[in-house]
């Protein structure tokens, strides 16, 4: 949904769920109600006070629900690099992380890859969890890729790497 139909939607949800909020209160005994609600819930029984109190609460929860579903928000995956009176420019979780490969791509030493990268304070924080082979210079290798990542990051998006985490998880034989 677009922003505009989401707030259209709302418009439009709002006096209802008002509506059954009110009913649920008045079919409950809570609050104040004027004199017809109260003339009309008394002539019906309690199980019809009770069943209208509960779809009033059933129809609540519901546009609670969609509400929550709907809220206003920027998809999660996705990161506006550019906003301009033209329109935005963004990137998507996945494509982030194929930039932070291709920037490891070529280091010796790297076997299997895990990339989180997270948007912080107009910037990135990256964290690398690292499958190497026995022998390799551990820490050279961190050192490479955590230069690798912030130039190939910073080049692509123009936005500041804040930091580069490796985590060694595995260390692998040799493939002879």
């Amino acid at each position: 949904m677009e922003p505009k139909s989401r707030f259209l939607g709302l418009l439009v949800a709002l006096p209802a769920m008002l509506a059954a909020a009110y009913v649920a209160a008045v079919a409950l005994g809570i609050g104040q109600a004027s004199a017809e609600d109260q003339v009309i819930f008394s002539l019906t029984g309690s199980k019809v006070r009770v069943t209208a109190a509960l779809i009033a609460m059933l129809y609540l929860v519901l546009c609670g629900y969609w509400l929550f579903l709907t809220r206003l928000r920027f998809p999660r995956d996705r990161v506006i690099l550019l906003a301009s009176p033209v329109g935005k420019t963004v990137i998507t979780r996945a494509a982030l992380e194929a930039l932070v490969r291709a920037s490891i791509q070529g280091i010796i030493g790297v076997r299997k890859l895990r990339v989180t990268v997270l948007q912080e304070k107009l910037g990135w924080t990256v964290a690398l969890q690292v499958a190497t082979d026995r022998g390799a210079a551990i820490p050279a290798m961190g050192e490479r890729m955590q230069s690798a990542v912030r130039t190939g990051l910073e080049q692509a998006t123009g936005w500041p790497v804040h930091d580069v985490q490796v985590t060694i998880e595995r260390i692998q034989p040799n493939h002879s």
